[in-house]
């Protein structure tokens, strides 16, 4: 193991410590445990979705939780363990009887009118806690507690497979893995799984800068079957494939090459399937982001987007001319567009090689920031930091 390599474990471990250790004595705690103590829900409700599918085999992608499950009696509410009476104890609360395990731990979930928008990977990743939570003594502030540290292994996993990249000894590779840090750190304190799709996404880059098409190919499958967000990278995958089968026939693959496709097309499949279940119920959820932004700035938008696709194509980068044009048209199409999602884009910083025109590397900072900013509204500085306090 190298000497860079090592360094790099040393301070995820380090950081990955130190957060913890916040998470323990965070100022001001809310059995929420999120930064914005008890704003955000997501997290408690991506493990109860997770609770409701496997032991109630809701199928959260054609049902909501609220038509699936009955709603909380008030005398059940008034049984509940102090730290739930919080989100689940009100008469509007949105809470529900899971039916089996304890009564104490009911179905809280946010949003619980709607289908989950997510794919099943988000099951997978908060799976541990959700089991951890049924079958042991675990509390409702324990099990929030320790759904936001499997976020942050999750960013600090992400962190050391982005920093351990044949990146160029320069700023710019060290200013990107800074804002991923960063950012995937700040989205994980809130309670948003979201990092967990930047592991597979970091396999896929590193698979792009080594030109292994099929395993570039099956890390976007994973990063899909984790987060729908990660269709951002939807134009490389037929690249993989055209790339694949121009340097191995398919009569020239081996076994492991076909598990690996075949793998890739099962994920592929699962996730697909799901999103087309909910694609027709979409158009109930409340909107947010540059969707209800006005005329003007959707302009600007488009015009910030031709005018990167211009530069790209006059820098022959064709991969980012695709990349720009169609993260644009889906970033306009998004019903809902959060600050967390820019998350997704960030690998667009390490897709360069080391020798590669640095007017390339420039142009995809560029765009991970207009997209950021004008699409997202992100501006991608640390400015949360006070809240730490």
């Amino acid at each position: 193991m190298g000497g860079a390599r090592i360094r790099v474990l040393a301070f995820a471990l380090v950081s990955l410590t130190g957060w913890t250790i916040y998470l323990a004595y965070q100022p001001r705690q809310s059995p929420l445990a999120d930064l914005r103590r008890g704003f955000f829900t997501d997290h408690f409700s991506h493990m109860n979705a997770a609770r409701a599918f496997v032991f109630r085999g809701v199928n959260l992608w054609k049902v909501p939780l609220a038509k699936a499950l009955p709603r909380l009696t008030a005398d059940q509410r008034l049984r509940l363990d102090e730290d739930i009476q919080g989100v689940a104890g009100g008469p509007d609360s949105e809470s529900y009887a899971l039916g089996v395990g304890p009564a104490t731990k009911p179905i809280v979930a946010s949003w619980s009118k709607y289908v989950r928008p997510y794919p099943p990977g988000d099951l997978l990743a908060v799976l541990p806690v959700a089991l951890l939570y049924q079958f042991t003594d675990m509390s409702f502030a324990s099990a929030c507690w320790g759904l936001v540290w499997l976020f942050l292994l999750y960013a600090h996993i992400a962190f050391v497979l982005f920093a351990t990249l044949p990146l160029e000894p320069r700023p710019a590779p060290l200013v990107a893995l800074g804002i991923l840090y960063l950012e995937s750190v700040h989205w994980a304190l809130n309670g948003f799984y979201d990092p967990v799709a930047l592991i597979p996404l970091a396999i896929m880059v590193g698979a792009i800068l080594r030109r292994t098409w099929l395993v570039a190919l099956l890390a976007f499958c994973f990063a899909v079957f984790f987060h729908y967000r990660a269709l951002f990278f939807a134009p490389l995958s037929l690249g993989f494939v055209v790339l694949q089968l121009h340097h191995q026939p398919l009569r020239s693959l081996g076994r492991r090459d076909w598990m690996d496709l075949a793998l890739a097309v099962v994920l592929a499949s699962i996730t697909l399937i799901t999103f087309f279940w909910v694609r027709p119920q979409l158009g109930s959820f409340p909107t947010y982001g540059l969707h209800d932004a006005g005329t003007e700035a959707r302009r600007v938008f488009m015009f910030t987007v031709a005018l990167l696709a211009v530069a790209f194509a006059w820098s022959r980068a064709w991969m980012d001319v695709a990349l720009c044009l169609w993260v644009g048209v889906m970033v306009l199409q998004l019903r809902q567009a959060y600050e967390w999602h820019v998350l997704l884009l960030l690998p667009w910083m390490f897709l360069g090689k080391p020798e590669e025109r640095a007017v390339r590397r420039d142009l995809r900072f560029a765009a991970v920031f207009a997209f950021g900013f004008l699409g997202l509204a992100n501006v991608l500085l640390p400015t949360w930091l006070p809240m730490l306090w």
